[in-house]
């Protein structure tokens, strides 16, 4: 009895250790089962997450490039003045050399009247000097001793004319010699004041080359400017190109994370109703923004205005929706079969990573964001992720 009542006791303690094991099991994975949820991982947020890192890098490379693209135009519209003010001097200094060439000109042709006219007062006074000492030796000759030096009338009236003659030839000797000294006086006069002109060209020559000089150094320090913001514009514009050329990587991500196993109609809508106008075609060309000559264009461009809807060429699956590059705001779209559609440039954007559209389903808005000189539509195909002629996939309706 004791044994039996023994052996109920044991089975009975067994099966509480079981049950409290059982319960306690039971208690410790429901408990542990929450916070293994929360620390599962999420592909798509976790692709969506590093999207958005990759889409602000993106933008702040942007900023950059609209920065240092803004500081080289200012700079190039101060070197454009400076290069106005510069070349408006120059033309002053090569017109007042020149008024001075005339000037000289004139200066010494003035000079050279002025050694003449003084040769020829310095004749004449002597000359004049002579008479007059001969005036002195001979003493004052009157009209008496004229006529009591005569031995008839006919030699007085000869004695007479010859005195008048020689009267005459003094006095006309007198006034010569005083329009020689006015001609002198007024060569002087005249040479003083061309002199005065060449000093004054002189001093307006010196502040324009002083000035000039100091429009140089200004000139070199903008010059030095604009190689830095055009470094720095290069430097953001090839960050930008190579995050744009990436995005081929980029949607093959994406792909592998979102393992999309559906596939489009195959057949192709025009993705901006009523506009069919082409700006840019598939190909070479000059690109519009960097003016890079043989620059390969990796789609076509349909224009249209801002904020026309834009619509999925095929059914298919989001797998990147964000600010990329030279894109701006972009979309692409797999449609399964190995191909995708991009659209470039938008407005705005109408679907996330991760959302099924179907043909025909407005995706976002025509706009001009990113390396865009106008409202357009930037549309591209990737078969096997590099890049072909949307030609083979579109028509125009």
């Amino acid at each position: 009895m004791v044994r039996e009542q023994k052996e109920q006791f044991h089975k009975k303690w067994l099966a509480a250790i079981i049950a409290a094991t059982l319960c306690f099991g039971l208690g410790l994975s429901i408990l542990i089962s929450p916070f293994s949820a929360l620390g599962a991982s999420d592909p798509l947020a976790e692709y969506k997450a590093e999207q958005a890192k990759l889409e602000q890098e993106m933008k702040n490379q942007q900023a950059e490039l609209a920065k240092a693209t803004k500081n080289l135009k200012e700079v190039q519209s101060q070197l454009k003045a400076i290069d106005i003010k510069i070349s408006t001097k120059e033309s002053e200094l090569r017109s007042l050399k020149q008024q001075q060439g005339v000037v000289q000109t004139h200066l010494d042709a003035t000079n050279q009247e002025l050694a003449v006219a003084e040769a020829d007062l310095q004749e004449r006074l002597e000359a004049f000097s002579g008479r007059l000492r001969e005036s002195y030796v001979e003493g004052q000759v009157t009209m008496i001793d004229v006529f009591f030096a005569s031995t008839s009338m006919e030699d007085f009236i000869t004695r007479s004319y010859y005195m008048e003659k020689l009267v005459e030839y003094d006095l006309n000797m007198m006034n010569e010699i005083k329009t020689t000294i006015a001609v002198v006086e007024e060569k002087k006069a005249t040479i003083l004041a061309q002199q005065a002109t060449l000093d004054e060209m002189r001093t307006i020559q010196e502040g324009i080359m002083v000035s000039l000089n100091d429009d140089y150094a200004e000139q070199q320090v903008i010059v030095q400017g604009a190689k830095n913001d055009k470094y720095e514009e290069a430097k953001a514009l090839a960050a930008l190109e190579k995050a744009s050329k990436d995005i081929e990587k980029q949607i093959a991500k994406a792909q592998a994370e979102l393992n999309w196993t559906g596939q489009g109609t195959g057949k192709y809508m025009w993705p901006v109703t009523g506009c069919t106008s082409i700006s840019s075609e598939y190909g070479y060309r000059t690109h519009p923004v960097t003016g890079k000559k043989n620059s390969f264009h990796t789609g076509i461009d349909i224009r249209a205005s801002s904020g026309t809807p834009i619509h999925a060429v095929d059914s298919g699956i989001v797998v990147l929706s964000q600010w990329y590059g030279a894109y701006g705001n972009c979309v692409v779209v797999d449609h399964g079969n190995n191909l995708t559609s991009l659209y470039g440039h938008m407005v705005s954007r109408g679907v996330s990573v991760g959302d099924e559209v179907s043909k025909g389903d407005v995706i976002g808005k025509v706009g001009t964001t990113g390396w865009s000189t106008g409202n357009h539509l930037h549309i591209e195909f990737r078969l096997n992720g590099k890049h072909t002629n949307p030609w083979n996939y579109l028509a125009k309706p």
